[in-house]
């Protein structure tokens, strides 16, 4: 239209009696090519060819279709750059050509030619295609292998359509079989996508016909493609599109095809995994496509799970709504899981509910946790709030120990609270632990009433380590008491060890004395060797010193010599402040007692 205003053939005042909407001017151009292509030959030839195509038809096509109008190039050159005809007529590729758009196509085809006619030129492509097939020594044409069988199922043409797809043949060669089509398209397009289509469209026509002898023909030969393609291990399909056959290598759309067509779902994910791990740059749409399709959930999740750090961000809703359609709570949370780091913002409100979906507690506590650190701040009372639903302490804690470090201050006392309402002591001290870092002062003291109520020493000794680095002077004293409560040696030591560097000196003595009760010797020496450095460091470090020599003298020589060497620096700062030779004199000691009394 631009170039007709240009040109003068159209003038505004034309342009503004013409009747308004598309159709109207249609008709208008439809009846200006009819004259055109009565005055050319080339022109008739190529827009009746082009109008009866599915897609583009190159030069040598049209030359093979109309041999006497379309003797070389520029008879084709000239008729597609005519004035009319290059309004729609456009050049795709090296020398094909194609109407510009699908709807001009069809109704240039309509208005122009009856059925008859129609039919006539479907038949001269149907030939075309029968003419390669008879000898099918030359490489198959591009749009032979597109579109063919396509213009023979048009035509009705079924028994040659039956012969192209499903007859078994010799080789050239003698030495065996092959179906010819699959072969040829396979050669072309590195996948035996097309041609199972291809075979699917027949194996449709048998059904329609309760033609039960060509429908069990067609699902033996789908099968046995599928078994084919299920045998290709990953490591050869990255081959395949690395380094390549003498034919050349695989597009990575063609490895796509193929392995969208294998029979088995743990092989399709392995190799999405390979091709994705060898640095293969895949069609990310058809490869989300084929992920989506498989049909066990597991692999299905793990072909997903692969794909998520690859996707573009257009992709990125559609995958999430695949992860949400698996069925298998255990199988949605894996690709939830994978999915969560990559989401945008707008997207992990629908990942969040997905989340809370999920029935399963572990899974859920998984893919709560996956979220976590993604989640923007207007998400995380609904997050925490998903973490408390959680009845079973294990996974509650796990939830909370992932929420923790993301939570405002605001969060924190619902938190903890749901960290305290854990019954089992075990998965309250691992959620206390998690809390007790981000905890404002405010709130240590109930974080520290929680550890004391665990009954199990174990646990209890576990929760005060965690807290011990963050409480204030005026909660250790009762830290001290609850680790002097626990009865066990060995978790006793432990929750001295891990107060000892936060006690001030005024404690120091109590925390000493709760260490020398411990029977066990391994677990009072472990004790003593972490008071030891603060003990020495005191301004008097002898105050102390004779007791704890006595009572540690009462459990025999062996446990003596292990204490001893536990307190090595309270006894360097004794030997400072009282007599140099102290520590030679404990030596002399120890091997003449020994020669006593072995």
């Amino acid at each position: 239209m631009i170039k007709a205003l240009r040109a003068g053939t159209l003038t505004p005042e034309n342009l503004s009696r013409r009747p308004p909407g598309l159709s109207a001017f249609l008709r208008e151009w439809v009846e200006k090519l009819r004259r055109q292509r009565q005055q050319s030959q080339a022109i008739r030839e190529l827009l009746a060819l082009c109008a009866i195509a599915y897609g583009p038809l190159s030069s040598d096509d049209l030359a093979a279709l109309a041999p006497t109008v379309f003797t070389d190039q520029s008879t084709i050159v000239d008729a597609v750059y005519s004035d009319e005809v290059a309004r729609f007529i456009i050049t795709v590729g090296d020398h094909s050509y194609v109407f510009s758009h699908q709807r001009l196509r069809e109704v240039f085809l309509e208005e122009i030619y009856p059925p008859a006619e129609r039919e006539r030129l479907h038949r001269r492509l149907v030939e075309y295609g029968r003419a390669w097939w008879a000898n099918r020594q030359q490489s198959l044409p591009t749009y032979l292998r597109q579109f063919w069988l396509e213009h023979c199922a048009a035509l009705g043409e079924w028994a040659l359509n039956r012969e192209v797809v499903s007859a078994i043949v010799p080789t050239a060669d003698g030495r065996g079989v092959e179906q010819p089509w699959q072969v040829a398209r396979y050669a072309a397009e590195g996948s035996d996508s097309g041609y199972l289509g291809d075979l699917d469209r027949l194996w449709r026509w048998a059904e329609e016909r309760r033609d039960w002898g060509l429908a069990l023909r067609c699902a033996v030969i789908a099968a046995s493609l599928r078994s084919r393609s299920g045998n290709l291990p990953p490591a050869l399909l990255v081959a395949l599109v690395q380094v390549g056959t003498l034919a050349g290598r695989w597009s990575a759309a063609a490895a796509l095809e193929h392995i969208a067509h294998m029979p088995g779902s743990a092989r399709q994910a392995d190799c999405i995994e390979a091709l994705l791990e060898a640095g293969v740059e895949l069609p990310w749409e058809r490869a989300l496509e084929v992920a989506r399709a498989i049909g066990g959930s597991g692999a299905r999740a793990q072909a997903l799970a692969y794909l998520a750090p690859h996707l573009p961000p257009a992709l990125l809703p559609e995958a999430l709504a695949a992860a949400r359609e698996i069925e298998d709570a255990a199988d949605r949370a894996t690709a939830l899981a994978a999915l969560a780091p990559h989401l945008p913002p707008a997207l992990l409100p629908e990942a969040l509910a997905a989340a809370r979906t999920i029935e399963r507690e572990y899974w859920r506590s998984q893919t709560l946790a996956a979220l976590a650190p993604h989640l923007p701040p207007a998400l995380l009372p609904e997050a925490l709030a998903a973490a408390r639903e959680i009845a079973d302490g294990v996974w509650r804690s796990n939830a909370l120990a992932a929420l923790a470090p993301h939570l405002p201050p605001a969060l924190l006392p619902e938190a903890l609270a749901a960290a305290r309402e854990i019954a089992d002591g075990v998965w309250r001290s691992n959620a206390l632990a998690a809390l007790a870092p981000h905890l404002p002062p405010p709130l240590l003291p109930e974080a520290l009433a929680a550890a004391r109520e665990i009954a199990d020493g174990v646990w209890r000794s576990n929760a005060l380590a965690a807290l011990a680095p963050h409480l204030p002077p005026a909660l250790l004293p009762e830290a001290l008491a609850a680790a002097r409560e626990i009865a066990d040696g060995v978790w006793r030591s432990n929750a001295l060890a891990a107060l000892a560097p936060h006690l001030p000196p005024p404690l120091l003595p109590e925390a000493l004395a709760a260490a020398r009760e411990i029977a066990d010797d391994w677990s009072r020496s472990n004790a003593l060797a972490a008071l030891a450095p603060h003990l020495a460091a005191l301004p008097t470090p002898d105050n102390e010193f004779a007791t704890t020599l006595r009572i540690l003298a009462r459990r025999g020589r062996p446990a003596l010599l292990h204490d001893l060497n536990a307190l090595q620096p309270w006894l360097e700062a004794l030997a400072k402040r009282h007599d140099p030779t102290l520590l030679s004199m404990l030596a002399t000691a120890i091997i003449e007692a020994g020669r006593c009394w072995p």
